[in-house]
C-alpha cells in the first residue's frame, strides 16, 4: 500500500500486516491467516494441526452417529423400553417407568394430589387395556398392568377386554371401570375393579335378575366421595338415563330413567353403534398420521 512507503518488510511481517488488514476488511477472504501462510509458502501444515483436524472429524462422526441412533429410537413405537429415562426408577419393583403409547378415548382419573391412573383407549393397533400411573412429584409414568387377554385355562375372565369410550373412577385409591366399546364385542356394560397395590383385576358380575344399565360408550362417570363406595354414570349412546353403582354390594340403582326427546328420536341404538365405530376408526387413522 502507498501509505507504507518504501518500508522493507520481511514476508512474515508483510503477512502480519496483511492479516491485520483482513480482520478489518469485510471483503477479505475468511480463511484463517495461519493456514493461508502455509499454502503460500508451499509447506505442509504441522502435524499438530493435522491431528486436531482428525480429532474434530472423529468428534463430528460420533455426534452424527448419536443423532442417527436417537432418530432410530424415536421412530420406535412409544411405550417400549427406548422411552425409559435412565435416571427414572419405577414406583413398583420390576416394572418399567416408561411412557404410554399414543391413544385417544382413554380415561385418566385422579387418585390424590400427586397420582393419576390411565386405562385403555384406542391406539394405532386397536383398542387396548393397559393400566398406567403418573406421579407428578417425580414426573414419570409406571406401567401397573400390561393388559392383554385372560389366560385360556382361566374359568373366569381375569382382565377386562380392550375398550375405548369407557368411564372410570377411583374409590378408596383403586380404579373402577364401566362399559366402553371395542370392535369385537361392541358396547359393553361390565364393571371391573383394579387393585393398584396388587396390580390385579376383578370383575363384578351382577346376580341373575339384577337390573343393570344398557351397554354403552361415550358416557360419563363420577364418584362424589372418593373415600366412599358408590359412583354414578350418565348418558352415552345418545341416552340420558342415570345410574348409581355400589361397589360393596355389586348392585345398580336407576336414578333417572331414559327419556326419549325429539333430538334423540332420529338415531337408533344400532345407528349410534355404527357411528361410534366410524368415529373410533377415524380417531385411529388420525393417530397414525
Amino acid at each position: 500500500p502507498s501509505h507504507l512507503g518504501n518500508l522493507a518488510l520481511s514476508p512474515r511481517r508483510r503477512l502480519g500486516l496483511w492479516s491485520t488488514t483482513v480482520q478489518c476488511t469485510e471483503e477479505a477472504p475468511r480463511r484463517p491467516p495461519r493456514m493461508r501462510a502455509y499454502r503460500r509458502a508451499g509447506t505442509a501444515a504441522p502435524r499438530a494441526s493435522v491431528a486436531a483436524a482428525a480429532l474434530l472429524s472423529a468428534v463430528l462422526a460420533m455426534a452424527l452417529g448419536c443423532r442417527a441412533q436417537n432418530t432410530t429410537a424415536s421412530a420406535t413405537p412409544p411405550g417400549t423400553n427406548v422411552d425409559v429415562t435412565p435416571t427414572v426408577t419405577s414406583q413398583v419393583p420390576e416394572r418399567f417407568g416408561t411412557q404410554p403409547g399414543a391413544r385417544s378415548g382413554q380415561t385418566l382419573v385422579r387418585v390424590d394430589a400427586n397420582v393419576a391412573v390411565l386405562f385403555g383407549g384406542l391406539t394405532p393397533g386397536g383398542a387396548t387395556n393397559d393400566v398406567w400411573e403418573f406421579r407428578s412429584d417425580s414426573g414419570n409414568w409406571t406401567r401397573l398392568h400390561a393388559g392383554g387377554a385372560s389366560p385360556a385355562d382361566s374359568p373366569i375372565p381375569t382382565v377386562p377386554p380392550p375398550r375405548v369410550g369407557h368411564s372410570a373412577v377411583v374409590l378408596q385409591s383403586d380404579l373402577w371401570v364401566y362399559g366402553g366399546y371395542n370392535a369385537v364385542e361392541g358396547d359393553r356394560n361390565d364393571v371391573w375393579h383394579f387393585s393398584r397395590s396388587g396390580g390385579t383385576w376383578r370383575q363384578l358380575v351382577p346376580a341373575v335378575g339384577d337390573v343393570v344399565p344398557a351397554p354403552r360408550s361415550g358416557h360419563s362417570a363420577v364418584a362424589l366421595d372418593p373415600a366412599g363406595t358408590k359412583f354414578m354414570i350418565f348418558g352415552g349412546n345418545m341416552r340420558n338415563d342415570m345410574w348409581e353403582f355400589d361397589v360393596t354390594t355389586g348392585k345398580w340403582r336407576e336414578l333417572m330413567e331414559q327419556m326419549v326427546t325429539s333430538a334423540a328420536r332420529g338415531l337408533t341404538h344400532g345407528a349410534w353403534a355404527t357411528l361410534t365405530a366410524t368415529v373410533m376408526a377415524c380417531a385411529a387413522l388420525m393417530i397414525t398420521l
